[in-house]
């Protein structure tokens, strides 16, 4: 790759300053002797350099060979910042470009506030957190805007800051690139404020960033509003200079409450063409909050409220009390408690207030561990709870980035669209599948939602997530649509009756030889569709309006629950229905089991493989006064059947009918990661610290890779506490600690040793055993122990690690008894089985 001599040089950099310059040839940051002059940091000025005529930039290094780089000059024309230092967090940012002869530019981005990064109208890069990144992209010759989003400055709001115009060389032949799969940002109002309330003056910059475009003839609006969103005001606002806003001419005197908001209207002939409103507090708020407050807290205690509406104002007054002291924090959270009084004084619950067509937030108890979550949900216009509506649910990936930008432009189909959050990066499996089927019963509670009409969509993490649901449930969905997903691979004929969207590029850095082969398995499936979105880095595929371009595809197909021909494996006794059909579990000793099946008007055909029997559900189109069901060559024959169902079930070796389905392990192939898949408390001897910190681990499960941390915590209970009847529960205790469930128990724990079977093994050990109580379903682990200097050296208690379905088989979790002894470890992978040693590597 030939490098050119503009490569690395810095774009934005330290301490509230905003830096611009070109790509032309300059000197780069050489060696230089080192200066006596010392900053208050301690930091050492080492060397100095012009980028530009405009800007210069001196590099400081301390003792620790820590660097930082300063401006010396500010920019021509940008708006220096440096009088809203006390609204501005400490940010670095910067980027260095690398061409190459291939025309393409390698562009590393870092940052450490919250921001978004623009090249040429292309979101390049989105974070919540930390930017730290290589992407891929070509420069348009000549005309190459740079633009970073910051979210940390006022507070909450956002500003759009144009870094430069990043010019190319002639020689490099840089060509410009339409990217007609992605999403363009083009145009930005951007808009920085700072109030001086005791003036009652607000002095702002405001400017529409594109320099590629010419909209100069486009209408500029401003409006002032009151904090019930009333018109108090208008006037017209200046453009790329410093305006102010004197509200000594508007009657603010006679607010309410100190808080107006601004709002900034461009207008292309009658069309909005984007528009910008942000809050300003203009006065002492104290006196205010302390009222809304009071008025909630008597409105709690009045019982005028329904058990849900009293326990989310109580939640959200909580909240209110801790958001600290900034203004802006104990606005946004009173403002709020403030319109939820209104709705509740002119007769409305919290379920109406959630009708309205905008994106809102709910708040729920999670039944997993009985925390608090949220979700976004839009509704159309004029919903009305006495239709039926499709629900199109979103699995975000790792930052909450809420999607329903795409899905705005659809509320006239009678679609409700959900964004939901699967409790960390699990790619939907174990948690993040019991917390998917927690949010839908939530959904399916306060809306009115068609059951054969509910759609899932996600990006990256969150489409694996889709490909796990759908693999596992694809009884429950319409349709599916993955962007840059991966899915298990030995069980993707699952979705031999799911329309699926699968979009992907193969210049995403994620795009792997297993995608690849997913890819060529999904052209074999009828309903599956391969989109191929071009030239785009993974983070770029994820913002790709290809999934607003599908949503109409998408919500054309219904739900089909009795397909002619199903195809269906599974490695979970969990996991069996699909469809009309229903596995009954898997065969001993085998691993997985799976089944096809043809059905028409007179005929059944199965083919089952490694399955104790199947239950089935006669298909509408099947002539029950006579047909016939030819399983596994066996044939039966049925004359005016008037049941709901057949029953089959394998006894040496053949299949009989029955009209008893076998009790089944669900723990099978599922194994101690059973217990992750339902409300979940751990239980120990809370005054042991040792059982607790391996309690602890246990309560905040954690996932391999990439922010691996999971927002879920399993309340911890004493031995002594009464526990939820259908709570799974994992269970801490010393060899000698009897309890209710000991029977269960197929190994025996003694006090220098354990028995299995007929077998005595003299050792010290931890043993994880799980177990399922038939008449309630609940499934709960034992973690047995002789030697307590054990719990803290047995791997999955110093960190409980949840895999992901497309990983295949755990080999340690999977099983139903995990046994740690002399730093080895053995298991039983289901009930009767014999004791293997583990040796994941050999």
């Amino acid at each position: 790759m030939k490098k050119y001599k503009y490569n690395q040089k810095p774009i934005l950099v330290y301490d509230f300053c905003i830096l611009q310059y070109n790509l032309e040839p300059q000197n780069l940051l050489t060696d230089a002797p080192v200066l006596s002059s010392i900053d208050e940091n301690g930091f050492v000025k080492v060397c100095s350099v012009a980028l530009n005529e405009n800007v210069r930039i001196d590099k400081y290094e301390n003792k620790n060979g820590d660097i930082l780089y300063k401006d010396g000059i500010y920019p021509y024309k940008m708006f220096p910042l440096d009088s809203f230092k006390e609204h501005l967090q400490t940010c670095v940012a910067f980027c260095l470009v690398e061409s190459s002869a291939d025309e393409n530019v390698s562009v590393r981005i870092s940052c450490n506030c919250k921001s978004k990064v623009f090249l040429n109208g292309m979101l390049l890069a989105v974070n919540q957190q930390e930017i730290n990144q290589f992407v891929k992209c070509r420069l348009k010759k000549g005309l190459n805007t740079f633009v970073i989003e910051c979210y940390n400055i006022l507070s909450n709001s956002g500003i759009t800051l144009r870094i430069g115009n990043l010019e190319s060389e002639e020689e490099n032949r840089l060509d410009a690139l339409e990217y007609t799969n992605c999403s363009t940002f083009n145009r930005f109002l951007s808009v920085v404020y700072q109030t001086d309330p005791a003036a009652r003056i607000i002095n702002y910059y405001a400017y529409l960033d594109d320099s590629i475009n010419d909209y100069r003839h486009l209408t500029y609006i401003g409006e002032i509003f009151d904090c019930d969103s009333r018109n108090i005001g208008s006037f017209v606002p200046v453009l790329d200079q410093a305006g102010i806003i004197d509200l000594s001419e508007y009657p603010v005197n006679e607010l309410e409450i100190p808080v107006v908001s601004i709002r900034f209207s461009v207008y292309d002939g009658d069309m909005l063409f984007y528009t910008t409103r942000r809050p300003i507090i203009i006065g002492d708020l104290s006196e205010t909050n302390e009222r809304i407050l009071r008025q909630a807290d008597e409105l709690l205690k009045s019982g005028r409220l329904c058990p849900y509406d009293k326990y989310y104002l109580k939640q959200r007054i909580q909240f209110a009390h801790r958001v600290g002291s900034a203004a802006n924090a104990i606005w946004t959270q009173t403002g709020f408690i403030r319109s939820v009084l209104k709705h509740f004084s002119n007769g409305l619950k919290m379920a109406d207030i959630f009708h309205m067509p905008k994106n809102h937030i709910i708040h729920f108890r999670n039944p997993l561990d009985n925390q608090t979550d949220t979700y976004s949900v839009v509704t159309p216009d004029d919903y009305d709870q006495a239709n039926l509506y499709s629900l199109i649910i979103n699995i975000n990936n790792a930052n909450f980035d809420n999607q329903n930008v795409f899905y705005n432009y659809n509320l006239d189909k009678k679609t409700i669209f959900a964004d939901i959050y699967l409790k960390g990066i699990n790619l939907g499996s174990y948690v993040g599948e019991a917390s998917f089927f927690a949010y839908l019963n939530d959904i399916k509670k306060r809306f009115s939602i068609d059951e054969n009409r509910i759609y899932i969509t996600g990006g990256c993490n969150g489409g694996s997530a889709v490909y796990s649901l759908a693999q596992n449930y694809p009884h429950l969905f319409a349709a599916v649509l993955s962007v840059t997903g991966s899915s298990f691979l030995p069980s993707i004929s699952n979705l031999y009756n799911l329309p699926v969207y699968n979009v992907y590029s193969e210049a995403d850095e994620n795009f792997s030889d297993l995608k690849r082969e997913q890819k060529e398995r999904l052209e074999s499936l009828p309903l599956a569709k391969n989109i191929n979105v071009e030239s785009c880095s993974h983070r770029i595929i994820m913002s790709s309006t290809q999934r607003s371009n599908v949503l109409d595809a998408l919500l054309s197909h219904t739900r089909n629950m009795y397909p002619e021909h199903i195809k269906y494996r599974t490695e979970r006794n969990y996991h069996r229905k699909c469809y009309w059909i229903e596995l009954l579990g898997i065969s001993f000793g085998k691993c997985f089991c799976e089944a096809e099946v043809f059905a028409s008007s007179s005929l059944i055909t199965i083919s089952l493989t490694n399955c104790l029997g199947i239950k089935i559900e006669i298909p509408p189109y099947v002539n029950r006064n006579d047909f016939c069901i030819k399983l596994n060559e066996q044939v039966f024959t049925f004359s005016k059947y008037r049941k709901k169902h057949i029953i089959s079930v394998q006894r040496n070796g053949i299949y009989e009918i029955t009209d008893i389905c076998p009790v089944v392990s669900q723990i099978k192939g599922m194994g101690i990661l059973s217990v992750y898949l339902r409300p979940l408390r751990i239980i120990c001897d809370t005054s042991d610290l040792i059982q607790m910190n391996a309690a602890q681990k246990l309560s905040e499960p954690v996932t391999m890779g990439y922010k691996s941390k999971m927002l879920v915590k399993y309340p911890i209970s004493d031995h002594s506490a009464h526990l939820p009847a259908k709570c799974n529960m994992i269970m801490i205790r010393k060899y000698d600690c009897k309890t209710a469930y000991d029977d269960l128990m197929q190994v025996r724990c003694e006090k220098n040793g354990y028995r299995y079977h007929n077998a005595y093994y003299e050792d010290n050990y931890v043993i994880m055993e799980a177990a399922q109580l038939t008449d309630s379903g609940t499934i709960f682990v034992m973690i047995t122990y002789n030697d307590e200097r054990l719990l803290s050296t047995m791997m999955f208690l110093r960190h409980m690690i949840i895999p992901a379905y497309l990983n295949g088989r755990h080999a340690f979790l999977n099983n139903q008894v995990l046994i740690y002894r002399n730093r080895k470890f053995f298991s039983i992978y289901e009930k009767d089985d014999e004791i293997r040693e583990i040796k994941p590597f050999s």
